[in-house]
């Protein structure tokens, strides 16, 4: 039987700079505490309708209220971030580190299908995302992201497995230092119902030939 999933989110925003608004500060009095154990997990931010970001989903599924509130973002968005952050005796988070996340999205229309190399770290699936830490080499140009749809094929378990490529245009950017890049790829993004059967197989090229990544379409 088919399962359905709601769209993780209806508004992507792909924000490649830290929320100008943020400011992490120790007082004096925090000199001598020791210092906080860092928890280091992917996460949905999301605004109200006055652009105050006041909480946070973990992939695991924990939500946490921000010991401090951020404000004068978009109204009503939604950003994916690596995010680093401690709890406090209150357990609201104290944010120290905001990685900003690229969200693929659908480039099988392009004119060209970019699927220029950069090298692989890992890849890992959680919080309805499949999600890639790679190491592009740059000069600090900017990149082209997103997936191509290949193919689809029955598997072996009687399901859908959805053949996809990553879109990476290097564009004019030379090949000079590897940048730590992280990417995510919302399972709605490839089909809106799947079943406990369908799976997902990526293709990466990288500096050292072509990578498949495959991930079960099942929702963890």
């Amino acid at each position: 039987m088919a399962v359905s999933r709601k769209p993780v989110m209806k508004r992507y925003l792909l924000l490649l700079l830290v929320l100008p608004v943020l400011a992490i500060a120790c007082s004096d009095d925090d000199r001598d505490e020791p210092y906080p154990s860092i928890i280091t997990e992917m996460a949905l931010l999301r605004s109200d309708a006055n652009g105050t970001i006041s909480r946070f989903t973990t992939d695991g599924g924990s939500t946490y209220t921000l010991s401090q509130s951020l404000t004068g973002a978009h109204v009503n968005a939604a950003w994916r971030f690596l995010l680093g952050y401690a709890l406090n005796d209150n357990q609201r988070a104290i944010l120290y580190q905001m990685e900003p996340v690229v969200v693929l999205r659908d480039s099988t229309k392009r004119a060209t299908g970019y699927r220029d190399p950069v090298a692989f770290v890992s890849s890992w699936s959680g919080g309805g995302f499949f999600n890639f830490h790679l190491l592009p080499r740059t000069q600090g140009g900017t990149h082209g992201w997103g997936f191509l749809r290949d193919s689809t094929s029955v598997n072996a378990l009687g399901g859908t497995t959805h053949h996809l490529s990553l879109y990476h245009r290097q564009g004019n950017d030379p090949t000079a230092y590897s940048a730590d890049t992280y990417l995510s790829l919302a399972l709605d993004s490839v089909a809106t119902s799947s079943a406990e059967s369908d799976s997902v197989s990526i293709a990466v090229v990288t500096f050292d030939g072509r990578r498949l990544c495959r991930f079960p379409m099942a929702r963890k």
